[in-house]
């Protein structure tokens, strides 16, 4: 298999993670192409390849700014600070191109990108982005508040019921939309064991979560063998070492006898391109898995299987996918349902296909769009996403059940029952149900409730890695998995 570069594509999973020590502007896109580091000569090559009209559009436009600054310089009444100046017109350079994943970071936000990758920190277990100005055409609430893009499990955001999607609208009554990324990053960071309140809009409702700062491990692969020799494995983010983790956990789920397996890639933002492809590697033989297609065709690569696989096609395979399931999550998805190796179930993905560069330039750094990805079948992804072939919807809460199931996660009833009957066992939680028949929220969305409160008392070691009880779409993914067997 040829070598790809190294870039960083996000998805998002059922319970994901949000950093509260901070994201500043786009900050998926950050993740996404973090290691893609291009070095700054190579920008200044690049403009060579414009044609002779646009060099002279440019420098036509480039004298008439540099005559306006002038201008601005010998008559504005007070001093002009023109580091401040100089960035302000790189940021409109980059927003006036319409495309929230090519921006310029700030000098003093670069910090908070490199910090937010090291694996480890103190904060609530969540990843958010704030759009820094807004460019788009029409308002979008998550271009004012922070909206969480992943949760991590086991952390104070993941036992507070935050999902993906999520808007913070105040941090201890502070309203987000007065504050830039980085001031709501640093309000929501503290020292381990101190706590913050948000203020949380989803669905059209609002209501406060107060959670304490925990220290923060960021997590990559979770694996377990599930009944009937099914493997699960889950994979929150692809990283450099992800493919070799996986690469153990399928070793580890075949030695003790895999016959099939299910890969979680719900609320997956992406990561690792290379990642990505070498996992779809190991099942697939000599066929195409991507095509990545840039500016100019004679930098266009397509990569493709080795031959031979590391998990024999007799394995069925079931991916699981949502709305949050972005960039690599995707290119992965595509690559193994495309060449018929697994069935996607769950729905629709987030649609990013396309990546950048990240460079340093000076003291900031700048993402810039420069291809896109094109999955086998050679349908587009970006902005459509790919489809699941087994549409299995998300539970959700209507908007009728939110003050119910409010006055649930906010009230002692299941707490109270809980305490009475501390086995978390199926029988348990349904027989809540049986004993509170009219809760206002439907028995799908008790049943969640239920189950998280009980997982809540749990130390994480004892805790199972996939609820094949009450999650819907690992249920439809075992059941197809199942149809494949003998029993």
């Amino acid at each position: 298999m040829k070598k790809t570069v190294s870039v960083l594509v996000f998805s998002l999973f059922a319970l994901a993670l949000i950093g509260a020590n901070g994201v500043v502007e786009n900050q998926n896109a950050f993740y996404e192409n973090l290691q893609n580091k291009v070095q700054p000569q190579e920008i200044t090559q690049s403009a060579g390849a414009t044609t002779v009209s646009n060099d002279r559009k440019i420098e036509e436009n480039m004298s008439k700014l540099t005559r306006l600054y002038k201008y601005l310089e010998q008559n504005y009444l007070w001093e002009i600070d023109h580091d401040k100046t100089y960035e302000a017109m790189a940021e409109a350079l980059f927003n006036s191109l319409g495309d929230k994943y090519t921006y310029f970071v700030k000098a003093e936000n670069t910090d908070i990108y490199t910090e937010s990758m090291m694996g480890k920190y103190g904060g609530l277990g969540f990843y958010f982005s704030k759009t820094y100005k807004e460019y788009q055409e029409e308002k979008d609430l998550s271009t004012i508040y922070c909206v969480l893009s992943q949760v991590f499990p086991n952390t104070p955001a993941s036992r507070c019921g935050l999902q993906a999607g999520d808007l913070i609208t105040a941090i201890d009554g502070e309203n987000t939309a007065e504050l830039s990324a980085n001031d709501c990053s640093s309000k929501m960071k503290g020292d381990v064991g101190t706590s913050v309140t948000l203020t949380i809009l989803r669905n059209g409702s609002t209501f406060d979560v107060t959670m304490t700062r925990e220290k923060i491990t960021v997590p990559s692969v979770v694996s377990e063998m599930l009944e009937n020799n099914i493997g699960y494995l889950q994979i929150l983010q692809f990283y450099d070492a992800t493919a070799a983790d996986i690469s153990k956990a399928i070793t580890d789920l075949m030695n003790n006898g895999m016959r099939g397996l299910i890969i979680d890639l719900r609320n997956n933002p992406g990561g690792d391109v290379s990642a990505a492809i070498t996992i779809a590697d190991m099942f697939i033989s000599d066929s195409d898995l991507l095509t990545i297609k840039y500016k100019h065709p004679e930098k266009n690569n397509t990569y493709r299987a080795d031959l031979g696989v590391k998990v024999p096609t007799r394995i069925r395979v079931a991916i699981l996918i949502n709305g949050n399931s972005a960039s690599s999550s995707e290119i992965f998805s595509s690559a193994m349902r495309d060449n018929g190796r697994a069935v996607l179930v769950g729905t629709k993905t987030y649609g990013k296909g396309i990546m950048q560069a990240v460079s340093s330039f000076g003291d900031a750094e700048i993402s810039v769009t420069v291809a896109s990805f094109v999955p086998p079948s050679g349908e587009e992804i970006h902005k459509k996403g790919v489809e699941p072939d087994i549409l299995v919807p998300n539970p959700v809460v209507k908007e009728e059940e939110m003050e119910a199931y409010m006055e649930l996660v906010s009230g002692n009833l299941i707490k109270d029952y809980v305490a009475a009957n501390p086995q978390y066992t199926r029988e348990n939680v349904l027989n809540f149900i049986r004993e509170n028949p009219d809760t206002g929220v439907s028995d799908e969305i008790v049943c969640l409730l239920v189950r998280n409160v009980y997982l809540s008392k749990m130390i994480y070691a004892d805790q199972p890695k996939v609820d094949t009880w009450f999650d819907p779409q690992v249920a439809a993914a075992l059941e197809y998995i199942k149809e494949g067997l003998v029993l």
